[in-house]
This record gives structure tokens, sequence and C-alpha cells, in this order.
């Protein structure tokens, strides 16, 4: 389900790692620390969810790409959540991971080396389609 606005709602009880007093930043007050915490266990539970997959797939000829549709205000301009209005770089500078398998890089070490130039470089999901499309 992601990790969107009611965050504590996107993983399992078993994957509160995060708690508001581990969330050292004073500018914010209890109730957006423990935003934040419920924020970063969703995040702890995907990493959970993608390191799955991958590891079905480690042994295969595979590749995956992630990628989410959007970043989360978590409280810097006063709210959680995102929106069509007061789009902060937040909302949109989102990471995007490439994971290969080692028969991929056997097969395809021409697209492993575009891959690990690209590592540090900006990049636009509208371009998504045509990388998966490359990279297949």
């Amino acid at each position: 389900m992601g990790s969107h606005a009611r965050y504590v709602d996107r993983y399992p009880e078993s994957f509160s790692k995060y708690k508001a007093e581990d969330v050292k930043d004073t500018r914010y007050d209890a109730k957006t620390r423990k935003g934040i915490a419920e924020y970063l266990n969703s995040i702890y539970y995907t990493d959970y969810i993608l390191n799955e997959v991958i590891s079905r797939f480690k042994e295969d000829d595979a590749i995956l790409v992630y990628a989410p549709d959007h970043g989360e205000e978590l409280g810097q301009g006063g709210f959680f959540g995102h929106g069509p209005t007061n789009i902060s770089q937040y909302m949109v500078q989102i990471p995007l991971l490439i994971w290969v398998s080692d028969k991929y890089k056997e097969k395809r070490p021409e697209n492993v080396e575009r891959i690990q130039k690209a590592l540090n470089r900006p990049y636009m999901t509208d371009n998504l389609v045509h990388t998966i499309i490359d990279l297949a």
C-alpha cells in the first residue's frame, strides 16, 4: 500500500521499529515526530517487501526497477502528505532503485555499466517506460 498518509496503516505492527523518541529533530513537536516515525516504519516495510522480491529472483536472469509515484511532506511545510498545491522538493525528489541479478550482469554487462554511470544523475520518471524497454 506504499507510504501514503496514515502511515501507521501501511505496515504490520511487527514493523514498528521507529518511535517518536527516535526522531531527534527538536524543531518538531511530539505529534510530528510520531508521524515521521510512522513514515520511517512504512519505508522500513517497503524495504522488506523489495528484499523479498529480490530474494525470489536473485538466481534468475532478472532486473527490478522501483520508483515511488511521489514523495511526502513530513511536517517540513506544516503538514503531512502530498497534493497538487504547494508542491515541495520532498514531494518530487524520489528514489529510483535498480537491482540486477548476477545472471543479468553476465548477460548484459553494457546495461550494468550504463546504470552505474548514471548512478548520481538526476532522473525524470517520465522516462521510466523507455528505461525499462532499454534494460529489458
